[in-house]
């Protein structure tokens, strides 16, 4: 009655056995590799701890689908060329630069090293910290190894395309993604320019960065946008000319009108997304990937001209694109992105590169690479090594060289110029090959658009960084390994059979190298991500604060910027937790822990700040640590254990990142932790500022920390040199100097002021109440606004005009307060508090008339103010007042009244 089952049961080796693993793999290879070039730029395109292992998993799973066909089908996908000699170097240098070697190898290859890190040599300095001699050519081995990581994926991507396109079919495909990405691109940069508010895809707010300045699709950067999707053009102009129907010869029968139609809409299809392509990349504003682009096309134009392929059907379509890009333009106004391209005529570097930001970082790797020539820095350093050789001061963090073959040298020395000079002259000798081999129509259409997007890759690379993100850098490969199939052909080697073992064994161990290096900085991104969106928050309300702080000296104002701390702690303690090797991460922590332990001063018994520890501790009186650390848990209870984190916190940066001149500063704050009886905070800072001269920042902590030990000499000297550096510290400079109350004209004389500290030294001074010395200053502040000129990004001359009449009033010299302000207006009448406070100051000379129309423009401008809205209507009943009785006009000459 009960029969035994006869079905099977579940056996994981049948069902791998049933599978058709000849056709799932390949598809997924496809698939991965589609999304590789379709899906994976639009995660920032490329740039960032997820984006990056978006990318390599991507690469990673086409890499492990297309090993695992090859064995199971026995097929051959592998022969060592030459070609592979240039990343296989690559790799190896890389390697070098991670490798411990010997004290004596390292100062042979690199002295820099120890000039710049003297603290690091022999007998180190900094044994006392847990950290020894500097052992590796990198200068910082974290971001060496992400930059290995990369350099596998492009290896293992390289390898997989030199195989796939060997057919000619694999070519078109890939071609075809290329221009879907490019228009996918293109069409989200112009959307989300038009509506997204400023939100990545509509939803997102990424710190420090908004969608609707420039088009900037899926990229951080309009210029890497603008450099992908011209890229991409190049493979849409393929496109043109491969569905574009050919002209009819005697030879050739009519072609099927169904076919022509459906190759008619393919190509109309095209045209249109070259236009689409077309309005992005005026849209982004980016003055070199329109030069890139326009160097592009020339030699497209070149190709098709001198092969013949520039036919009326091709002409008309372009006339297509060319008038969608017309339309949208005029549609859209185009005023506000042609001003920014119109300077690329002008022919002026002052024009191109308006704050000299440029100039002054290319000049810095040009003295890095003198100073470092053979080994460099060690791949992606640039961030960590730009610092101590940048001779002009900029707030800008210069995370890449803007200029591709600069950073090369930079940061891999001789053997990466050597390198990239081998891959150019592979370039330059596959085109001389392709152009003598290329002859039919669709391989001369492909060979001008593959030289056309290497051009736009090469020329851009001239003035930015494309070649260090993924998504253009994947196009560039891409590029250069189809004009590769054009030059040598698709021929296949039938000698070899079976897995190439050596070639998976390699893969595995760049696939597990990969993940281990990559994965926890994306697990910790999220966290970091929240970091940066509250810094942001905060650096925005810093410079107010600190403009409060100065003027007035109330250190109230920073409380808010205290209770923030402690969400940006959680933030980051999450981040060191995930990617414990973050050196950045450790870095902010550490000042996070010291600034709640400043924070926390208020609620203590004793309320000492962390100054007024160091200048107990700097008095003398401690014999030992244990004697020190007795009194601190008597001085300052539990909150001992912040200073002890951020010191924890600071040395763990050291150990990932030397090069970070901040560092050694909060090192030297906190050295007396260690060992009171032998402090080291001298050597420690003048490490510091070998690292960041030009840091304006650095220079001002460094004096505050000099003054502890009461060294007033070395504080001047610091502080005079921080207030020629721009950024929010010189108003903290200003204010500790005034605060002082010294004579004015010494003031003047030493430091200088212009109007970015001018006014905050005048409300410290009006606080001393000294008449002599505040006519003075405005004499002097008088003198400066009538010889101001600004340059581009300065305080503007109708400001400064305002601020001067404020001056004025706040003396009593309202004549002189009301010229300035009708100069201020003069200077800019549409700024609002300019107009506004022109409006005031006549109101409150009680002079109506004058003051009506311009209460009724700021009243027009914003309608929510209440005190304009009551000054104006007190001001008809006082102007008609005045009216009645002419003899009072101003309030001068009131009647007396009879008693």
């Amino acid at each position: 009655m009960f029969q035994r089952s006869q079905t099977r049961r579940f056996s994981l080796a049948a069902l791998v056995g049933s599978w058709r693993w000849n056709v799932v793999l390949p598809k997924t290879v496809d698939l991965s590799l589609a999304a590789l070039f379709i899906f994976a730029p639009l995660v920032w395109g490329g740039r960032g701890e997820i984006a990056r292992l978006v990318y390599a998993s991507l690469v990673s799973i086409a890499a492990v689908a297309w090993l695992a066909n090859a064995w199971l089908t026995g097929r051959s996908i592998w022969r060592w060329t030459p070609v592979f000699l240039i990343p296989v170097a690559a790799i190896m240098w890389v390697v070098l630069q991670l490798v411990p070697l010997p004290e004596a190898v390292i100062q042979w290859l690199a002295p820099r090293n120890a000039e710049l890190l003297p603290l690091w040599q022999g007998e180190s300095a900094l044994a006392g910290y847990g950290l020894g001699t500097w052992r590796t050519l990198s200068l910082n081995p974290i971001e060496s190894q992400v930059s290995l990581a990369l350099l596998l994926a492009y290896t293992l991507l390289a390898a997989m395309l030199i195989d796939r396109l060997k057919s000619r079919e694999k070519v078109d495909e890939l071609l075809g993604w290329m221009g879907i990405s490019a228009i996918a691109m293109a069409a989200l940069g112009v959307l989300q320019y038009l509506t997204s508010d400023g939100l990545f895809f509509w939803v997102y707010e990424y710190p420090f960065r908004r969608s609707d300045q420039y088009a900037v699709g899926a990229f951080i950067n309009h210029n890497h946008f603008a450099s992908f999707i011209a890229m991409g053009a190049a493979a849409i102009a393929y496109q043109l000319v491969r569905e574009a129907p050919q002209p009819l010869t005697r030879t050739k029968a009519p072609q099927n009108t169904t076919t022509r139609t459906a190759a008619d809409y393919r190509t109309i299809g095209w045209a249109i997304g070259l236009g689409v392509v077309a309005l992005a990349l005026v849209m982004s504003a980016s003055r070199g990937g329109v030069l890139a682009a326009a160097v592009g096309v020339a030699v497209i134009l070149f190709v098709y001209w001198r092969r013949n392929l520039l036919g009326g059907r091709l002409l008309i379509y372009s006339a297509v694109a060319a008038a969608l890009l017309g339309v949208m333009m005029s549609l859209i106004g185009e005023e506000q992105f042609t001003e920014r391209l119109e300077s690329i005529t002008s022919g002026s570097a002052e024009e191109l590169d308006e704050l000299g930001a440029r100039r002054a970082i290319w000049s810095a790797n040009l003295r890095a690479i003198a100073d470092n020539w053979l080994t460099g820095s060690g791949a992606g350093t640039h961030k960590d090594i730009y610092p101590a050789y940048i001779d002009q001061p900029h707030t800008k963090v210069f995370s890449h060289a803007e200029n591709g073959y600069l950073q090369i040298a930079t940061e891999l020395g001789l053997p990466g110029v050597v390198l990239l000079v081998a891959v150019l002259v592979c370039a330059a000798r596959w085109t001389a090959m392709a152009w003598r081999r290329c002859e039919s129509r669709e391989q001369l259409a492909c060979l001008g658009a593959m030289l056309a997007a290497l051009a736009v890759s090469i020329s851009h690379s001239l003035v930015d960084f494309v070649w260090f993100i993924p998504a253009t850098m994947t196009m560039a490969l891409a590029c250069l390994l189809v004009l590769r199939r054009l030059a040598v052909g698709g021929e296949r080697d039938t000698s070899a059979r079976g897995m190439p073992y050596d070639l998976a064994v390699a893969t595995c161990v760049a696939i597990v190298f990969t993940a281990t290096v990559l994965v926890p900085p994306a697990m910790a991104s999220g966290a970091w991500t929240e970091y940066r969106r509250l810094s942001n928050r905060q650096g925005l309300e810093t410079p107010e604060t600190i403009a409060h702080y100065a003027e007035t000296g109330d250190a109230a104002s920073f409380d808010g910027q205290q209770r923030s701390a402690l969400a940006m702690h959680k933030a980051l303690r999450q981040v060191v937790e995930l990617n414990p090797q973050s050196a950045e991460a450790h870095l902010r922590l550490a000042r996070i822990y010291l600034q709640l332990f400043d924070a926390r001063s208020e609620s203590r018994e004793n309320r000492m700040p962390l100054g007024q520890i160091q200048s107990t501790v700097a008095a003398g009186g401690f014999d030992s640590t244990e004697q020190l650390r007795e009194w601190l848990a008597r001085a300052v209870g539990d909150d001992v254990s912040l200073l002890l984190a951020a010191r924890y916190h600071t040395i763990e940066s050291m150990r990932y990142a030397p090069l970070e001149a901040d560092s050694y500063l909060w090192l030297a704050n906190l050295d007396f932790l260690n060992d009171p009886t032998s402090p080291r905070a001298a050597p420690l800072l003048s490490q510091a500022l070998q690292l960041a001269p030009q840091d304006g920042s650095l220079q001002y902590e460094v004096g505050k920390l000099h003054g502890v030990v009461g060294n007033d000499e070395l504080v001047l000297n610091c502080w005079k040199r921080a207030f020629e550096l721009p950024g929010q510290h010189q108003k903290l400079v200003a204010a500790a100097i005034a605060g002082q109350q010294p004579p004015a004209e010494l003031l003047v004389e030493e430091f200088k002021p212009d109007w970015t500290t001018l006014p905050t030294i005048w409300q410290r001074y009006l606080a001393g109440g000294d008449e002599q010395q505040l006519q003075f200053l405005l004499d002097y502040a008088t003198e400066l606004a009538e010889t101001y000129e600004p340059k581009r990004g300065e305080t503007p001359t109708a400001y400064v005009w305002k601020w001067l009449g404020e001056m004025n009033g706040q003396i009593g010299n309202v004549d002189q307060q009301i010229a300035c302000l009708r100069r201020a207006v003069e200077e800019n009448g549409t700024l609002l508090t300019v107009r506004k406070s022109y409006a005031v100051a006549l109101y409150d000379a009680e002079r109506y008339a004058e003051a009506e129309p311009h209460l009724r423009w700021c009243l027009a401008r914003d309608s929510v103010d209440k005190g304009i809205r009551r000054k104006l209507a007190k001001s008809a009943v006082a102007r008609r007042k005045q009216a009645v009785n002419p003899f009072t006009p101003a309030g001068r000459f009131p009647f007396r009244k009879v008693q």
